[in-house]
């Protein structure tokens, strides 16, 4: 099994970054269905979706922040 790494981008709005989150992990744990059923397999996958879009969003606005410059003052010469 190869390892393939998409990035999501930073342009998707919380709705959609969500969506691909849920779709992403559904195919990696597709495993897991059989054993926890459909329902409640579905009900885990949106929940930790939204979690995840959740703290990508935030980390993803504070570090907009911290990145504006900071005003100097001027050197004495």
């Amino acid at each position: 099994m190869t390892e393939t790494i998409v990035p999501i981008p930073a342009s998707l709005k919380e709705k959609k970054l969500r969506k691909a989150i849920e779709e992403r992990l559904a195919i990696t744990l597709l495993e897991y269905r059989p054993i926890l059923g459909d329902k409640k397999f579905d009900n885990r996958i949106k929940k930790v979706g939204k979690l995840f879009a959740e703290d990508i969003i935030r980390l993803s606005s504070s570090g907009k922040k911290k990145n504006k410059k900071v005003k100097t003052a001027p050197a004495d010469k």
